[in-house]
């Protein structure tokens, strides 16, 4: 029996919870009788949700290092799947440890599907490069990770796949959730995703993100304007994507200030399923969309997308699926620009539907290739 130890994907918002679907369905199909040992603090979430998955997996709290350096020990592999590596200390201080265990045990360390944000400090980009450097294999899911670990000075080959989370399917059906969310099932949908700023987020957020006061405040009276405007021919639905429900509720709350009828703006009652909402996300005719999460929900299931970006990682995203014209910098949102966007991509979003299709296939496809990696070190 082959064994493989994997780390990176927190399971704190919906995202990552796909994130960790893809990443074990495509490994089950690559090694049926793999055992897979995930270090997450959210290990009876993982299980169960794998449970569900039909997916038995072993889960260890990363705290635990005894279990830690136990299953290392006996692994095949170890991997860091998805987005570990950013400048939040704790964090880095968590990859070093891991990684140094890892090679202690001479184990494969290979980055799987990863992503990154520019590294901004001096320990942060000289822990990164030195990682990056040792490690025997990188495959990113975006062009703009092969620029950042360049960036780096790092000199290993890093191959560019497609994000593993290209390989689900939506539910094809989700009417029940959205009956009993008050959706009238006969009037067209327009999903939302947002992001909650605010002077409390980490300080590598605040960063990666060029977080200031008045960029915050500009932002979220542009997008809460075009919602309102949004809502005059459609019904507009926030779908909860942060860490905490309570910060898309605080969004909500922002957004509603700027909306005549407040009714024409819904919000899901709670936090369902990856799976789940992206069912939901395949019954919108257009996401405006605030995470980038959403947008590769969106880009799987063929619905439009006009997406704010807080970051470079959704401006490559939005150009790699050909819907480069239609994705704004946060930093900079203004709302006459943002609904004649919004308002072209409404008149023509069944052509786009049509032109997303063959991007789907194309990733779908990149996604599953980039398993082959696995098969070298096992």
């Amino acid at each position: 029996m082959k064994r493989i130890c994997v780390w990176g994907t927190s399971l704190k918002k919906v995202a990552d919870e796909a994130q960790v679907i893809a990443f074990i369905r495509i490994m089950k199909s690559r090694v049926p009788d793999v055992e897979i040992t995930l270090f997450s603090q959210y290990g009876e979430l993982v299980t169960e949700l794998m449970a569900k998955e039909g997916f038995k997996i072993k889960t260890i709290r990363t705290a635990r290092i005894g279990k830690v350096i136990q299953a290392l020990a006996h692994s095949d592999i170890f991997v860091f799947e998805g987005g570990p590596f950013y400048e939040d200390p704790s964090q880095a201080l968590r990859c070093l440890i891991l990684f140094s265990i890892a090679k202690s045990f001479s184990l494969p360390v290979i980055a799987y599907g990863a992503t990154a944000f520019y590294f901004k400090t001096w320990w942060g980009r000289f822990l990164f490069r030195n990682i990056f450097e040792r490690l025997d294999a990188i495959t990113v899911r975006e062009k703009i990770a092969v620029d950042i670990i360049k960036d780096l000075g790092v000199r290993n080959n890093i191959a560019l796949f497609a994000d593993p989370r290209f390989i689900l399917e939506a539910p094809s059906d989700v009417s029940d959730i959205l009956i009993k969310e008050g959706i009238n099932l006969e009037e067209p949908l327009i999903g939302v995703t947002t992001r909650f700023l605010h002077q409390n987020v980490p300080a590598w957020v605040k960063r990666s993100h060029s977080f200031t006061d008045e960029r915050v405040e500009n932002a979220n009276e542009v997008i809460a304007r075009v919602v309102a405007y949004l809502s005059e021919f459609a019904q507009v639905i926030i779908i909860p994507m942060h860490p905490s429900y309570d910060e898309d509720k605080e969004m909500a709350n922002v957004i509603k200030k700027y909306i005549q009828d407040p009714s024409r703006l819904k919000m899901l009652s709670r936090r369902y399923s990856a799976l789940e909402m992206m069912g939901i996300i395949s019954q919108c005719e257009l996401l405006l969309a605030g995470r980038l999460g959403s947008a590769v929900f969106a880009t799987v299931t063929g619905t439009p997308i006009v997406a704010i970006a807080h970051e470079p990682r959704m401006v490559d995203h939005m150009e790699r699926v050909g819907l480069g014209n239609y994705v704004f910098d946060w930093k900079d949102l203004r709302y006459d620009d943002t609904v004649a966007k919004v308002k072209e991509v409404w008149l023509s979003r069944d052509t786009i539907k049509d032109q997303m299709k063959s991007k789907v296939k194309e990733f779908k496809e990149m996604a599953w290739k980039n398993a082959e990696i696995i098969d070298e070190f096992m």
